[in-house]
C-alpha cells in the first residue's frame, strides 16, 4: 500500500502517508491553533522541516491494517480495514490519554483541492 490518507471533521486534518516498504508518518492540523499545513513535499520520513509521528504499517489478510506511530504526545494505534485502494476504515487509539475514535480516511487527490477547500472554510466559521 502507498499514498497520503486523510480525515477531516470540526477539529481539524489528520494526514497518513504510508509508504510501500511499511513505514508510516502522519500529521495533524488543527482548526483551533494558528498552525501552518506544511507542503506535501515534506511528507517525508527523513524530513527535518517539520514535526511528524512515524511508526510502521502491517496488512493482514489483504483488508485488515495495523499502524502504529510515536509521536510528541507518545503511540497511536490504528486498526481496521482497507475498503479499497481510496478508502481506510480506521479505529484510532492512544493508550496514554486512553482516546478513540472511528474515521474514514480517504485517498488525497490534488485535482479536487478537498482540502484547502475544508480546512479553509472551518477556519472562517
Amino acid at each position: 500500500m502507498d499514498g497520503l490518507f486523510y480525515y477531516h471533521d470540526e477539529f481539524g486534518i489528520t494526514f497518513l502517508r504510508l509508504f510501500p516498504d511499511g513505514k508510516v508518518i502522519s500529521f495533524c492540523k488543527s482548526t483551533k491553533l494558528e498552525q501552518p499545513l506544511p507542503s506535501f513535499p515534506y511528507f517525508q520520513v527523513d524530513s527535518d522541516k517539520t514535526l511528524f509521528a512515524s511508526g510502521s504499517y502491517h496488512i493482514e489478510d489483504e483488508n485488515r491494517i495495523k499502524i502504529r506511530v510515536l509521536g510528541d504526545y507518545g503511540p497511536i494505534d490504528y486498526r481496521g480495514t482497507i475498503r479499497d485502494k481510496d478508502t481506510l476504515y480506521l479505529n484510532c487509539k492512544c493508550p496514554f490519554t486512553n482516546y478513540r475514535k472511528s474515521e474514514k480516511y480517504l485517498r488525497f487527490s490534488e485535482t479536487k483541492h478537498i482540502i484547502h477547500f475544508e480546512v479553509g472554510n472551518r477556519n472562517e466559521n
